[in-house]
Parts: structure tokens; sequence; C-alpha cells
């Protein structure tokens, strides 16, 4: 993730001139600009995803280990 970022940093000093290219110098920092978009969303939607995997595995093991019990959650909470 690190080698992806220090790319786009050390390319985009360089998109000035890319604008002398006209609309392919335009489409090229557009595309510069939603590869590093791309980058900065990755790690929120990863831990969006790392939830419902977790969620998803506690309330199948839940299911398993207290066959007609009530559920009890393993999730922090703020009040401890």
């Amino acid at each position: 993730m690190t080698v992806f970022e220090a790319f786009l940093f050390a390319v985009s000093p360089l998109m000035v001139f890319v604008v002398g290219l006209g609309t392919i110098g335009i489409r090229m920092i557009g595309k510069d600009l939603l590869f590093g978009l791309g980058i900065q969303l990755l790690q929120p939607i990863l831990a969006v995803i790392n939830l419902c995997i977790i969620l998803t595995t506690q309330n199948l093991r839940c299911r398993e280990n207290d066959r007609g019990h009530p559920c009890r959650r393993d999730l922090p909470t703020r009040h401890g």
C-alpha cells in the first residue's frame, strides 16, 4: 500500500507537464486522481468487510455452541 502512495506522490508533480497533451493529458490526470482515491478508500472498505466476517463467524459459533440458549455477544461495548 505504501509503495502505491509513494508512486502517486512521486508522479504528481509531473502531471503539470501532462496537461500540455490536451484531452489525453486531462484523462491521464483524472485516472491518476481516481487511483489516489482508490488507495485512500481501500482500508475503510477492508475494515467493513472484516467486521462482516467477524459478525458472521461469531453468529455461527454462537449457534453451534449454545443450541437453545440465548446468544451472548463477545464484542466490546462502550460500557465495558
